[in-house]
């Protein structure tokens, strides 16, 4: 069962909840910090429905979008077709892919990256992260916490309801192998009843030293690593961090 396969069409009313501008602007102020300019050319991996790929377009930057579902593709493309944007979506898998033309800037968003579950696919990403960007150029990326995926993906259940669609979501935290798992179940509308859709997500915790030695592997230089939506350090109970991870 591959995530997001049957989900796609609910994704944006299931995540109406995420406040995507203020995501976007915060990561626009770091690829300023980061000496990413304004249009300048920049890949968003993993961009799903492609909203964060309609602000940064909106932002002044040259964007692209790259994801591994073709649901997700169709609906990012639905979306810009309604803009007056021209961003270019294309099928990639993170852990896998290169580009034609370097790019300035490479984006990962919203715990993407916890979805490679072993150091050897986060190496891959990160590498081909590395490749894809031109010198400098800056890759930036998001995480759960371990803290997080212990302290809110564990022995959690939580139903939601949001235009019509039931969704049912069950959390359980593997200790051994720092997988955080998620079974959710949808109930769409369909005719007089409903259609149910079960997906399954896994994601992997990754201790922060563990990713700073993987993408000095990968050949980028300076790191840093923010407490989200700021830039301070992160905080032994800090739920998610952001990371910029520098082409030098």
């Amino acid at each position: 069962m591959n995530p997001f396969a049957d989900i796609s069409p609910y994704y944006d009313l299931l995540m109406q909840e995420v406040d995507y501008q203020e995501w976007t602007d915060y990561i626009m102020h770091l690829l300023d910090r980061a000496g990413v300019a304004k249009g300048s050319s920049l890949l968003d991996m993993a961009c799903g429905t492609g909203t964060s790929a309609i602000f940064f377009a909106r932002g002044g930057y040259k964007v692209s979008g790259m994801d591994l579902s073709p649901g997700m593709l169709e609906a990012a493309e639905a979306k810009a077709k309604k803009t007056n944007l021209n961003i270019r979506y294309f099928p990639g898998d993170i852990r896998k892919f290169s580009v034609k033309k370097k790019t300035k800037a490479v984006t990962c968003l919203f715990d993407s990256m916890n979805y490679l579950l072993n150091e050897k696919d986060f190496q891959s990403a990160c590498k081909c992260a590395h490749k894809a960007l031109s010198q400098p150029g800056a890759f930036i990326f998001d995480l759960n916490t371990i803290f997080a995926l212990t302290r809110y993906w564990d022995r959690k259940l939580e139903v939601k309801e949001a235009g019509g669609v039931v969704s049912i979501w069950r959390n359980n935290y593997d200790l051994v192998n720092r997988y955080a798992n998620l079974s959710l179940t949808l109930f769409t509308p369909q005719g007089k009843g409903y259609r149910r859709i079960d997906e399954f997500h896994r994601e992997k915790a990754f201790a922060l030293d563990e990713v700073g030695k993987m993408l000095e592997t990968a050949g980028f230089g300076k790191i840093e690593v923010f407490r989200h939506l700021t830039t301070e350090p992160p905080q032994p109970n800090t739920i998610r961090v952001t990371l910029i991870a520098y082409k030098i």
